[in-house]
């Protein structure tokens, strides 16, 4: 699904070429964005793991005119990765599937805000007699090693500033970032010294930390290699990425 996803839509709507860094918006970012939003709606009922069934996907204004010829199949695709992604993890939808885009001019370009909401008296769908073969799941953000389950503290929002100081927010409400090459990571960076999925970026109480997920090239902070353990960042450290080298910041300006 993933990679039919991939062909489709990114192909058409970037003309074969992706200039990632810096970075824009991603068609499968659409559908991890609403999956994701689906997994932290799941309840459990006496009917088993009930999930939204409406979908609100709120991107920067540029980004969505940008698009806005691929709406009508973006959200047929959109819609079919939930369904595909509910029926591997044997979640049920509480209704008829629903996939919305909005302009908001909140949401940094290059990313995606989604939301997940159950629609008014609306009943869960029967399961199916008999599940499909479940396809391969999409890499998942792992937790760093001694990384807190509950923070004392909210992590704040930070930025990323590539060499010539354009920003890329770290928003602690979407968790952990993933950084990579690959288009469905977080955060893309399009150098052939960064692995598909490099690293992740971690809120944590009162910052951020920042770990690699086994790179080919590495990540260092402050020109020291971090190895596979979690790494606390401090406002300004120099954080580098295969061969790209980005700052950290707690402010702008």
């Amino acid at each position: 699904m993933l990679s039919r996803f991939e062909h489709l839509l990114e192909e058409a709507i970037e003309g074969g070429a992706r200039r990632l860094f810096p970075a824009r918006l991603q068609p499968i970012q659409l559908a991890k964005a609403a999956a994701r939003a689906l997994e932290e709606s799941v309840v459990i009922s006496t009917r088993g793991a009930v999930g939204a069934n409406v979908f609100t996907l709120r991107l920067a204004p540029a980004d969505l005119d940008r698009l806005a010829p691929y709406r009508g199949s973006l959200g047929e695709e959109v819609a079919r990765y939930i369904e595909s992604y509910a029926e591997d993890r044997g979640f049920l939808l509480a209704g008829p599937l629903e996939v919305n885009f909005f302009s908001d001019e909140r949401v940094q370009m290059g990313r995606v805000r989604a939301q997940a909401e159950v629609l008014r008296d609306a009943e869960p769908a029967p399961p199916e007699p008999a599940p499909r073969a479940r396809s391969e799941p999409l890499p998942r953000v792992v937790r760093p090693r001694g990384a807190p389950s509950l923070q004392a503290r909210p992590a704040p929002t930070a930025w990323l500033l590539d060499p010539e100081n354009r920003p890329i927010e770290l928003d602690p409400e979407d968790g952990p970032l993933r950084v990579g090459r690959s288009p469905d990571n977080d955060v893309v960076l399009g150098d052939s010294t960064v692995s598909r999925y490099h690293a992740q970026v971690w809120p944590r109480s009162g910052g951020w930390s920042v770990q690699d997920l086994g790179s080919t090239n590495g990540t260092a902070v402050a020109d020291q290699p971090i190895g596979s353990d979690a790494r606390v960042l401090a406002d300004g450290d120099s954080v580098r990425f295969g061969g790209i080298h980005l700052r950290y910041v707690e402010r702008l300006g």
